[in-house]
């Protein structure tokens, strides 16, 4: 275990100097993941503006859930996306062996590889926007209500790393479905 954190920590330097290098990409990435943010918020507002409830569920229950979600995706987007493009990327030119060849779990180095700090902001705004629409509907937050959000956001984003691996492994089989990831 103490190998993979020693290795991750200097992934994760690795990925801090490749942001210092490209400051413009850093900056375009978090306008545009601000952006998605504010989007999915404004999308709920819109689609709810001429009633308050749908199907029994208030507005502000609706957008908590989308607050949550964008979250989850930012987690997701952080730590995983730009990792399944890569795999995809490297089957597609051959680049597998080399990563198959090193002495050290092969889903860890394709999996967790590259760190996406731009989506660092949706997750912050999402909590941010979650605090908010919690306050809103008057929720007390109890150390269980914490704990259970924290498991499912995990077991979540758990779920979807399995499905979109599982996709992404389909390349292996059939590489001209490189753009998969893309439709995912």
């Amino acid at each position: 275990m103490r190998p993979y954190l020693t290795i991750y920590k200097t992934l994760l330097h690795l990925n801090l100097s490749a942001l210092v290098a490209y400051r413009a990409n850093f900056i375009s990435n978090i306008i545009s993941s601000i952006s998605w943010g504010v989007f999915s918020i404004v999308s709920i507002v819109l689609l709810t503006s001429k009633t308050t409830v749908i199907y029994g569920w208030k507005r502000e229950e609706i957008l908590l859930l989308t607050t949550t979600y964008s979250v989850l995706i930012g987690l997701f987007h952080t730590l995983f996306s730009k990792n399944f493009e890569r795999f995809s990327r490297m089957i597609l030119y051959g680049r597998l062996d080399s990563i198959l060849l090193k002495p050290i779990d092969s889903q860890f180095l394709i999996s967790l590889w590259i760190v996406n700090y731009a989506s660092l902001t949706r997750i912050i705004l999402g909590i941010g926007l979650t605090f908010y629409f919690l306050h809103q509907l008057n929720i007390v937050l109890s150390p269980f209500i914490v704990v259970s959000y924290i498991l499912i956001t995990a077991m979540s984003l758990i779920l979807l790393y399995s499905i979109w691996f599982i996709v992404a492994t389909l390349t292996i089989w059939f590489p001209r479905l490189s753009n998969i990831v893309e439709f995912m």
